[in-house]
């Protein structure tokens, strides 16, 4: 199985970049053609292996010169739109921060990109779509939408600010999740040492003239069974996570049943929602303000959504607002912040959009 990135041409001959998940590049075309998208073999841009053994390939194979860190991405990134903001082209501002850059990975990632501008490209989305693990949609949707302002050096140093914030609220949102997942392993921690070393002591206590109650008498059970048979449990546990991992990774149903658990869970459940919420509104907010169009930013948002049960959701708030359903007509008629307000005022009443409610 493979991810075909294809640049296609939609209803009204306008250029989109899709991904289409296939078995060969004919399927895939033949796939976006079923999605109303115009391609041909010319149109393939990237080939990526996908599943189990391409991932692994994929993550034991990182480059000699090392992993770039998020850190040195965004400062490169940085140094870039300011140097565009200079006047200077993207050739030059590549060649320049290369000549001065330290950091053996970035140069070796800043040289493939030369490499790449050696060949014919239609847009900058072309050039950093090579490396798809650091430059993620939205950084590809703010490099379009710069190019089509001539404002893409401030629109860059905009996104490395932004998404300084971003890590930022990241970092709360981890904090607080971690606080709750460490209460819920202290809980469990101690309800394992209660059963192993201190049930035992009551059969001891009450000897063999006492009659224990039959509560007592289920965890001595437990607590005999778990100290009689550990490693079998222990085994069977690994096994059982690896299995679990599996199929949440690449089984699309069985994940997104465990994203809805996820999500409705009592402790950690609210907090997901509250993160995701926060996401989908900062990502939609930077990108309109970059004159990104409404539906290219969903889209963009629905591809960084990690959540199956969320970009399900704002699937179905894309194809809504392709339909030109009633409350999403304003976002037609209009491009002012008080309307957008409004609308998005307006769709809360779906049902659909409950799961993103706090």
């Amino acid at each position: 199985m493979f991810r075909y990135t294809l640049q296609t041409a939609d209803a009204f001959g306008k250029t989109q970049w899709i991904e289409v998940c296939a078995s060969s590049s004919s399927q895939a075309l033949a796939l976006a053609s079923e999605q109303g998208f115009s391609a041909d073999q010319s149109s393939i841009v990237r080939e990526e292996a996908i599943g189990f053994w391409a991932d692994i390939k994929r993550k034991s194979l990182p480059l000699m010169v090392g992993k770039i860190s998020k850190k040195d991405l965004l400062r490169f990134i940085k140094m870039l739109g300011g140097s565009l903001e200079r006047g200077r082209t993207i050739k030059e501002s590549l060649e320049f921060i290369g000549e001065n850059e330290d950091q053996r990975a970035v140069q070796h990632m800043i040289f493939q990109l030369l490499k790449r501008m050696e060949h014919p490209f239609a847009t900058q989305i072309e050039l950093f779509g090579i490396y798809p693990d650091l430059f993620d949609d939205e950084f590809l949707g703010i490099v379009e939408a710069g190019e089509s302002s001539s404002h893409l050096g401030r629109y860059l140093i905009d996104y490395v600010e932004e998404k300084q914030q971003q890590i930022a609220l990241l970092r709360l949102f981890q904090t607080v999740l971690f606080k709750r997942l460490f209460t819920l392993l202290m809980v469990f921690s101690v309800a394992l040492v209660v059963i192993l070393f201190v049930v035992p002591q009551f059969s001891h206590l009450f000897g063999s003239v006492l009659t224990m109650p039959w509560p007592l008498r289920f965890l001595v059970s437990i607590s005999t069974i778990l100290q009689r048979f550990a490693p079998i449990f222990l085994l069977i546990s690994t096994l059982v996570v690896g299995v679990f991992y599996y199929f949440v990774r690449y089984h699309s149903l069985f994940r997104f049943w465990w994203h809805d658990f996820l999500l409705r869970l009592p402790l950690i459940g609210k907090t997901l929602k509250t993160y995701y919420t926060a996401q989908f509104a900062y990502l939609l907010s930077t990108l309109l303000t970059k004159h990104v169009d409404l539906v290219r930013a969903m889209t963009i948002i629905i591809r960084q959504s990690h959540n199956v049960c969320i970009r399900s959701t704002c699937e179905q708030l894309l194809t809504r607002m392709k339909r030109g359903a009633a409350c999403f007509r304003r976002f037609w008629m209009s491009t002012k912040s008080d309307v957008i307000i409004s609308s998005l005022r307006s769709f809360k009443r779906q049902k659909w959009v409950a799961l993103l409610r706090v």
